[in-house]
């Protein structure tokens, strides 16, 4: 068997010597929390203007013309593209970058959106994405509002059958700013009216009741009138679920009687006021 230098014993009992631990130099410490943050400003003043040359270099390269190939895409089904691509040379014509003609386009159609891709050095692809249109309004002239309770464009007859909206905005306003998408900037009042003359229109779209004219109106909320008869309908503020019921009710009930309603009056709570040509005013709990 062969002999080891040293008992088992002396195994067992030694202890293990670790390694003293390094303390961190000061020098490291300076790099770290002082020279790092340095070289990074220094990199950024370089690079930045740096960016900038490159991107006015290529701004200036794409220098737009009415001769370029135009391609128009988009996923709307009221937009009119033939007229659109027929209008558009004249609108880029002053144009010098793809940025700039995006701009001239939505400031005058007037779209959600609008993005230029540049697959050649001459052709150009042009996404549209189209506003829908719900109502009519008088802002600074008859223009629409989009279901995303945006102001924009202008009133055409292809349009005309739209319901209108009437006192939305604020009354006295003399400001008629528009933003960057071409739109109405709109105070946060104006926009609660219009989200709730929306959900006046869905709950009318779902009974399959039209309307021609939706009006707010100062202390007692929205007021509707419709195309095929006279009745003025005064609904409050929402919530119009329960009223638009009791207003049904109300339309069957007269429906096949002479003295329809003038008006009836829903912004009361629990009871509906109606006002008939002959019998006067009638009260309904």
């Amino acid at each position: 068997m062969r002999n080891f230098p040293f008992s088992k014993d002396s195994l067992i009992k030694q202890k293990i010597k670790r390694r003293p631990k390094k303390q961190r130099s000061w020098k490291g410490l300076l790099f770290f929390f002082i020279l790092c943050p340095l070289l990074a400003v220094l990199c950024f003043n370089f690079i930045a203007p740096l960016h900038k040359r490159l991107e006015k270099k290529i701004e200036h390269s794409h220098l737009i013309k009415p001769s370029w190939e135009l391609t128009l895409k988009s996923n709307s089904q009221v937009t009119d593209k033939e007229k659109i691509i027929r209008t558009l040379p004249k609108i880029i014509q002053d144009a010098k970058t793809t940025k700039e003609v995006a701009q001239k386009i939505q400031k005058y159609f007037s779209f959600a959106k609008t993005t230029i891709l540049q697959t050649a050095p001459e052709k150009l692809i042009i996404h549209i994405e189209d506003r829908v249109p719900e109502f009519s309004i008088l802002a600074d002239k008859q223009r629409l509002v989009s279901v995303d309770q945006e102001i924009y464009g202008e009133l055409s007859s292809s349009y005309k059958n739209l319901p209108r909206l009437e006192n939305i905005l604020q009354k006295g306003r003399k400001n008629y700013t528009f933003s960057e998408n071409a739109s109405l900037i709109l105070e946060e009042e104006e926009k609660e009216r219009i989200r709730e003359a929306q959900m006046i229109l869905r709950l009318a779209e779902q009974h399959t009741l039209e309307l021609k004219e939706i009006t707010f109106v100062d202390y007692r909320g929205f007021k509707l009138n419709f195309p095929k008869d006279k009745t003025e309908v005064f609904l409050g503020r929402k919530p119009f679920e329960k009223k638009f019921l009791k207003l049904l009710q109300i339309k069957k009930q007269f429906k096949n009687e002479e003295g329809a309603p003038r008006r009836i009056e829903l912004d009361y709570d629990g009871k509906a006021f109606i006002k008939t040509l002959k019998t006067g005013d009638n009260v309904d709990s």
